[in-house]
């Protein structure tokens, strides 16, 4: 389960590269693709943290960002996400961990936890694919199986 983890990370980062890559392309941005895309990069800082053991409840799911900072926020994620992994053994992906919500206190698996923040990117990720494509501008295909074809 670990080796899938870890290659599902390894697409989260690449997917979120490759989607920063457009972004910057497009003059202007357009807003809601920026709002969208710091929401992602927002949402995986804040799982991380969680997930750490340490209180989330004072940061902004949906902050404003620029480019420049979403950039930071990838690799702050990278990192992140990386040691995180690294040190989680097999048996610590069943362990059940509480996190602080506004609606008082919650518990997880770790490893539903860290499907969910994969699988939470790639949507919001094919929402601005979507609001691009609809508005006659460029798109990138971010699907893992794109990724595991570039990376052969």
């Amino acid at each position: 389960m670990s080796q899938l983890l870890n290659r599902m990370y390894e697409h989260v980062h690449w997917a979120n590269t490759e989607m920063l890559g457009l972004l910057k392309g497009l003059q202007p941005v357009p807003a809601r693709s920026l709002q969208l895309f710091a929401h992602i990069l927002a949402a995986e800082q804040i799982w991380l943290v969680r997930l750490n053991g340490e209180d989330s409840t004072k940061m902004n799911v949906w902050p404003e960002l620029d480019l420049a900072a979403c950039e930071q926020m990838i690799s702050a994620n990278k990192q992140g996400y990386d040691a995180y992994l690294r040190a989680l053994s097999d048996t610590d992906l069943t362990r059940i961990i509480a996190y602080k919500r506004g609606k008082g206190t919650t518990e997880t698996a770790i490893s539903d936890i860290l499907i969910h923040v994969a699988n939470h990117g790639s949507y919001h990720r094919g929402q601005i694919t979507a609001s691009l494509a609809a508005a006659g501008l460029p798109i990138v295909n971010t699907d893992f199986i794109q990724f595991v074809r570039q990376i052969k």
